[in-house]
């Protein structure tokens, strides 16, 4: 015998079930929710909408190294959306800003998971120390999954990014497929000076990648 949903709408005090409950919509939940025994609570660890945010590569005070971005390379990170969102910035941070940045030839983006330019933005006057932030040229609705953060430089001398310690690139993506790498680089690694319209997750390399801090929101 089918067992029926339980409607919460009107609910209030303690339920106990132990049935399937299913919810078609947004469950608030006021008190203690518990499963299995164990209280369900947010997790006390710094999460990306602390810092209003919809997602980023992980909490940045654990990236605490530097690399030296090269010229003309898209460096490409993978950061988590777990539920729908519009995305309208794109963060990244520089330890050491660039000197003489070649006018129209710095930008960052936002690619979906198929590869696909969603939105960009330039950055040539991205020149100082710390966080920096890009706002697209349009604000991007996007699905629960993951999207991509592109940056890439051209400079007499390019910026040095904040990165994760661990910039051991097998670690980073380890059991993951290249159309799923953490970070990665596609197609020429150096030369460009525009972000292409597409590119092809699976050709994603290791070579040159680099675990660099990214966020979006």
């Amino acid at each position: 015998m089918a067992v029926p949903d339980l409607d919460l709408k009107y609910s209030s005090g303690a339920i106990k079930t132990s049935k399937s409950v299913a919810v078609g919509g947004n469950l608030t939940v006021t008190g203690t929710l518990t499963a299995g025994g164990a209280s369900l609570a947010p997790p006390n660890t710094p999460l990306p909408a602390d810092h209003g945010a919809i997602g980023w590569t992980g909490d940045p005070r654990l990236h605490t190294g530097t690399i030296s971005a090269v010229n003309g390379t898209i460096y490409l990170a993978r950061v988590p959306v777990r539920t729908a969102a519009t995305i309208g910035t794109v963060w990244w941070c520089q330890t050491t800003g660039p000197t003489t940045p070649t006018t129209g030839q710095n930008w960052v983006g936002l690619y979906s998971s198929a590869g696909a330019l969603l939105s960009s933005v330039g950055v040539d006057g991205k020149t100082g120390n710390g966080p920096q932030n890009g706002i697209l040229a349009a604000p991007q609705a996007v699905a629960a999954g993951f999207v991509w953060v592109a940056l890439m430089f051209n400079a007499a001398t390019p910026p040095v990014l904040m990165r994760a310690a661990g910039q051991s690139a097998a670690a980073n993506v380890f059991n993951q497929a290249a159309a799923n790498y953490q970070y990665a680089v596609n197609g020429t690694t150096a030369g460009l000076t525009a972000l292409p319209s597409s590119f092809v997750p699976g050709s994603n390399s290791l070579t040159g990648a680099t675990a660099f801090w990214a966020a979006v929101s």
